[in-house]
């Protein structure tokens, strides 16, 4: 099966048993294309983050959104065969207002897979992303993230959620390893 049709199968999954979740308010399945599921945004800063969060939430170019109203958003690019040849997978948590702010900016969860953009060891092909400041750093990822392995970290790590949803949720560990064998030798703190 190819990248397509297992991320859609994921999202499907998702939408039929999101009421298994203490936290999941709803989801959008109107974010599946052609040859992208989810949408574009643009890259994400201090400055602009209450710009690209209504954006996303105004045009339900989110995936889930959350009973906190903080909200997930895919953008999932594919080639001729269906495969991912670009990712980005944010958490973007709702900020409030000024006296939450630095402290829900730091829960800012972004994985990016970015093949095109590769430099050995210091910009890995897929990477994580926390916090929004500039000075943030990348942890590498050592596979292509799907949906479920996505929701499933955020729901475990930033809700602490223990519940029938995330205990029904089976991770797919037949992917690829994308990173180099150099970068598999010199990187030990990394996800995957």
């Amino acid at each position: 099966m190819n990248d397509f049709n297992k991320i859609k199968k994921e999202l499907e999954w998702i939408f039929c048993n999101k009421g298994l979740s203490t936290y999941i308010d709803s989801v959008n399945n109107k974010i599946i294309h052609d040859n992208r599921i989810g949408n574009s945004i643009n890259h994400t800063k201090r400055r602009n983050y209450n710009n690209v969060f209504n954006q996303i939430l105004n045009n339900d170019e989110y995936f889930i959104l959350f009973n906190d109203f903080s909200i997930l958003h895919f953008d999932y690019l594919f080639n001729e065969e269906n495969q991912v040849i670009f990712s980005r997978l944010s958490y973007l948590p709702y900020v409030d207002n000024e006296a939450v702010e630095n402290i829900q900016y730091s829960k800012y969860i972004r994985i990016d897979y970015e093949p095109e953009d590769h430099k050995e060891i210091i910009h890995t092909k897929c990477h994580l992303h926390i916090g929004i400041d500039k000075n943030n750093f990348r942890i590498p990822v050592s596979t292509i993230i799907y949906p479920l392995e996505f929701v499933y970290f955020i729901l475990k790590y930033i809700y602490h959620e223990d519940s029938k949803f995330t205990n029904l949720i089976t991770l797919n560990n037949e992917k690829d390893i994308l990173l180099t064998n150099n970068e598999i030798n010199k990187l030990r703190l990394m996800i995957g």
